[in-house]
């Protein structure tokens, strides 16, 4: 197996907007999970604190990214008294499609 240089999601061909959308989800379900082992909160503990249903829980433990939205995350870490932030920074070298 080679080794992959670069960045991953461009090695996977994922465009740029699917790859920040997918790192602001990692990140924020990574933040989640940290604050969840700290406390060892069971999955039924969560659903209460997180008000959401205990199939949700599994899947959130299990790192099933895909069925969370970026707005789910940002509310359950604000339940977990996560502070969120986003940080936008403008790549010089990406040229917009169709920009003059």
């Amino acid at each position: 197996m080679g080794v992959i240089k670069g960045d991953i999601f461009d090695n996977l061909g994922i465009s740029h907007s699917e790859a920040s959308e997918l790192r602001m989800r990692a990140d924020l379900l990574d933040a989640i999970l940290r604050v969840v082992h700290r406390q060892k909160y069971t999955q039924k503990q969560l659903a209460v604190i997180l008000d959401d249903h205990q199939p949700n829980m599994s899947d959130l433990m299990n790192g099933k990214i895909a069925k969370f939205s970026i707005d789910k995350l940002v509310r359950y870490a604000d339940r977990l008294g996560i502070e969120t932030r986003v940080q936008t920074v403008e790549h010089k070298e990406r040229r917009l499609a169709g920009a003059w």
